[in-house]
């Protein structure tokens, strides 16, 4: 709504691209909220929303062609992507990973040595106010958590990797990229209520 913040949005965004395949999923799901958000308040009061999405895919662009193109040149594969198959997908072994996935999951988020308090924090926050926030601006927040979340744990189920090894030495830092987003959703919810007192 405010486009200055779309702009540092994008350019931030655009920034996240440069961090390897997180940052790529990172970039989607931004894409993905900002053009549902758009769709939904399409009014004749805010007839340009389209065009703010254009400038926004314009700016994060302009960070992250220059390393799209290098990489391009490379001719750099992601293994994820080149050695998938529908097969591999269906297997029950990959279903089955769901319950060391879940395991560490939890772990991390009652772990009192890592962010505990503020995934407790959210937990709670959304359990006691689920119909609120989807009711509110909240419920974007909501969207880019849940999305990038999928995205990893995707990730995990796939992996050509021992899945605990995997989920071991690399979950705690991906769950890092969702502080600043459970911290504004706190914030959010924080002056939600405060303005209604």
């Amino acid at each position: 709504r405010n486009d200055l913040f779309l702009g540092l949005s994008a350019l931030l965004t655009g920034m996240a691209g440069l961090t390897k395949s997180e940052g790529m999923v990172l970039c989607l799901v931004n894409l993905v909220v900002l053009m549902w958000a758009v769709n939904r308040e399409m009014s004749v009061d805010r007839p340009h929303g389209w065009r703010q999405v254009l400038i926004y895919i314009g700016v994060f662009s302009t960070v992250l062609m220059p390393w799209l193109v290098f990489r391009l040149s490379m001719k750099a594969q992601n293994d994820y992507i080149h050695e998938l198959s529908v097969e591999r997908v269906v297997q029950w072994e990959t279903v089955m990973r769901m319950k060391t996935i879940l395991y560490h999951y939890q772990a991390q988020f009652f772990n009192l040595k890592s962010w505990n308090l503020l995934w407790l924090a959210a937990l709670g926050l959304f359990l006691f106010r689920f119909k609120r926030i989807l009711q509110s601006d909240q419920k974007f927040i909501f969207l880019a958590t849940a999305m990038t979340l999928s995205f990893y744990t995707s990730v995990y189920l796939i992996t050509f990797n021992d899945v605990a090894w995997h989920l071991k030495t690399s979950l705690s830092r991906l769950l890092v990229h969702f502080v600043p987003l459970v911290v504004l959703g706190l914030a959010c919810a924080y002056l939600d209520s405060a303005q209604k007192e």
